[in-house]
């Protein structure tokens, strides 16, 4: 760069005035306080930030944002039993989202464990739990989003009705393609065997990963059958206990967090469990990336071990969770249950256009990713391929 001489008479009337200011800060300091973000999952500051908000502060209600905790906030409603206790939804807060809020503080602030939504949808609530069948299988997936892009499923398991538990590790992208196949084909056998059962799951996880590993197959001829494949399955068999959980009743922990619904089921994961045993996802994927790293055989067995008894407690919790949830719906009366309001959405002409160029950017993306190396742009054919993917993120999420 440049050297550029200035003078002491010019400068110091700007030092002077920075001087002043930054001891104006120092010595009257404003008064400030932790506003949650999307980054706090990540924060190293996020404890001390939950310490000054407290358990009755309004980011432990669950599902509400921070834009409508601003929202509360600035109508004096700053606790959770302020917002139990509130009467009228502030500007800008639809009365839906007020209502559903205000009962979830109620509950929160409440002595019972949980409360069911009264009234609650017929094909969104309890009554949507199918009846328990001796082909049921219970499904979870274990994986790891720093092992592969955009991650690596390693561990594929089910267990039937009878706790009998079926697994198949993945460590590398064939093999877990492999693992794939094999529960899609588990899954096909039993389905032209016939009967009335499901393929149960806590979460959208197991979906999203179903679908990923059959659209982006190596090869282009069996890519579409696999997509097509997985959507008719998923179509026939599939129920989602995290969805019905969240459209049916309101817990005082305010979590609808597996580990929390299976106690309130009545399973009990800690029974003759390890003291290092693993005991959350996140900790799951810790647990893998020392497995990735480790050289000793004896040492990554013990990993896989752990991750193993996790998840086996994971597919049989999610089993005893399916049983009290069908349990439950006997509880509601017919005037517990509304039929849903079937509403026909007309996209308007300004989305249709930007569907349309999002998905030709996207087509002339995949295109160039086909290319490999040498891109004008001096993009990659992978910085392609995940740009692609990201295009319509905003609209799928």
């Amino acid at each position: 760069g440049e050297e550029v001489p200035w003078s002491f008479g010019d400068a110091a009337p700007y030092l002077r005035e920075a001087r002043q200011r930054y001891l104006q800060t120092i010595q009257s300091q404003p008064a400030t306080e932790p506003e949650p973000c999307s980054a706090c999952g990540l924060c190293r500051w996020a404890e001390f930030c939950e310490a000054q908000w407290g358990p009755s502060d309004l980011t432990n209600v669950h599902r509400l944002t921070r834009i409508q905790r601003r929202q509360l906030r600035e109508q004096g409603v700053a606790t959770i039993e302020q917002l139990a206790a509130a009467t009228a939804a502030p500007a800008g807060l639809a009365k839906q989202t007020f209502a559903r809020l205000r009962e979830q503080a109620s509950v929160q602030a409440g002595v019972e464990p949980f409360v069911l939504i009264r009234p609650q949808s017929r094909n969104e609530g309890l009554a949507k739990v199918p009846a328990p069948h001796s082909g049921d299988i219970y499904f979870d997936l274990e994986g790891d989003p720093f092992a592969g892009i955009p991650t690596l499923d390693y561990l594929w398991a089910y267990c039937d009705v009878a706790g009998n538990y079926t697994h198949r590790w993945a460590h590398a992208v064939d093999a877990e393609r492999a693992a794939f196949l094999w529960f899609l084909e588990v899954l096909e056998a039993k389905d032209d065997e016939g009967g009335d059962w499901h393929v149960y799951h806590y979460n959208s996880y197991e979906l999203t990963s179903l679908r990923r590993v059959a659209a982006d197959w190596p090869e282009p001829h069996q890519q579409a059958s696999l997509v097509a494949r997985v959507e008719a399955i998923i179509k026939r068999r599939f129920i989602d206990l995290y969805f019905v959980v969240e459209n049916s009743l309101r817990t005082q922990k305010g979590t609808t967090s597996l580990k929390l619904i299976e106690k309130l089921a009545g399973y009990d994961r800690t029974a003759g469990a390890a003291a290092d045993a693993v005991a959350r996802a996140d900790d799951s994927i810790r647990a893998y990336e020392q497995f990735i790293l480790s050289t000793d055989e004896a040492t990554k067995a013990a990993i896989l071990q752990g991750i193993l008894e996790y998840n086996t407690h994971d597919v049989r919790a999610t089993h005893a969770v399916h049983e009290w949830l069908f349990n439950l719906a006997a509880t509601l009366a017919p005037d517990d249950i509304v039929e849903d309001d079937v509403e026909e959405y007309e996209q308007s002409d300004n989305v249709r256009v930007r569907i349309e160029r999002t998905d030709e950017l996207g087509a002339r993306l995949l295109a160039a990713a086909k290319l490999g190396s040498g891109l004008p742009s001096g993009l990659s054919a992978t910085g392609a391929g995940m740009l692609a993917d990201m295009l319509g993120w905003h609209r799928r999420e």
